[in-house]
């Protein structure tokens, strides 16, 4: 061994494959069973682009070159849930009944921004656990219960900060709910974006000119936002990125005005255009029934 290092021949370790896991271990396999059903009736939305990039940590741009794979596989007669950026993939199981087990495969460390050298395993580790820890998260649907009834209520309030009010978040607030959608869009908690870039993004979801909304307005409500946490602004820019509380939340405004508050809303519309006024306050006074219904049930 040491002739060949004299003769400037030495090893060097690299990794070909990373493997890291994350247990929760159950007492009771119906409470698994119930929770890992629930699990994959939320799945159907992993495999966006805006997903990848949030499970993954990675931003994804024009240039990428890779799939948006997610799916539902068996692996030992139980349903296995997958999903791939590029040739690493993060996967969740329910093992044996009794642990739900989620699992982070990089074959190509470089597709996450690490070199192959082992001295990065212990980073690769650290990724690989983050990357274990949002998976789940990324699983938000409309039977979660991360929104407190609190949150919604405090989201409506208006805040005061110096001389200025700040008018709340409302899901009835079609400007609002505009630009939420338009920020799910176009960005999430990896991708930044402008004032500039949301505007015309606002404009073109809401099918309005530049006059009816421009600079002013986008600053007034991405100070909304910005009060209650939604967004942050990234340091030094002046470009903003949601928080991993406000992707969670405004995902859960969008679902309940497009499942919820739409539908009702049309067919409050449809009677409207035959109803005097004395009807049109009646349906008035029972959306503001559901609006409070909602909020105290979610």
């Amino acid at each position: 061994m040491s002739k060949e290092r004299e003769a400037g021949y030495y090893y060097r370790y690299f990794t070909a494959q990373v493997e890291y896991s994350h247990n929760i271990v159950f007492r009771d396999e119906r409470v698994l069973d119930e929770l890992f059903q629930s699990m994959i009736d939320q799945f159907r939305r992993i495999g966006k682009p805006d997903s990848i990039s949030q499970i993954f940590e990675r931003r994804i741009t024009s240039r990428y070159r890779g799939v948006f794979q997610s799916n539902i596989h068996m692996e030992q007669e139980h349903p296995c849930m997958k999903s791939w950026y590029k040739n690493c993939y993060v996967k969740q199981y329910n093992k044996k009944g009794k642990i739900l087990r989620t699992e982070t495969c990089i074959n190509n460390s470089h597709d996450i921004g690490i070199k192959k050298s082992m001295v990065n395993l212990g980073y690769a580790g650290k990724v690989s656990h983050g990357i274990n820890k949002r998976y789940p998260d990324a699983q938000v649907g409309i039977d979660d219960r991360f929104l407190a009834r609190h949150n919604l209520a405090e989201l409506a309030k208006t805040e005061q900060r110096g001389n200025k009010r700040i008018t709340g978040i409302r899901i009835e607030d079609e400007r609002i709910m505009g630009v939420i959608e338009a920020l799910l869009k176009r960005s999430n908690v990896i991708a930044h974006i402008s004032n500039k870039d949301l505007r015309k993004e606002v404009q073109r979801v809401r099918g309005i000119s530049a006059e009816e909304y421009g600079s002013t307005k986008m600053g007034y409500d991405l100070k909304r936002l910005l009060v209650k946490k939604i967004i942050k602004r990234v340091e030094g820019t002046h470009r903003y990125v949601f928080t991993q509380f406000g992707y969670k939340l405004c995902l859960m405004l969008l679902l309940i005005k497009d499942r919820v508050v739409e539908p009702v809303m049309s067919g409050i519309r449809a009677c409207v255009k035959t109803a005097g006024n004395y009807m049109r306050s009646r349906f008035t006074e029972q959306f503001v029934k559901v609006n409070e219904i909602l909020v105290v049930n979610l």
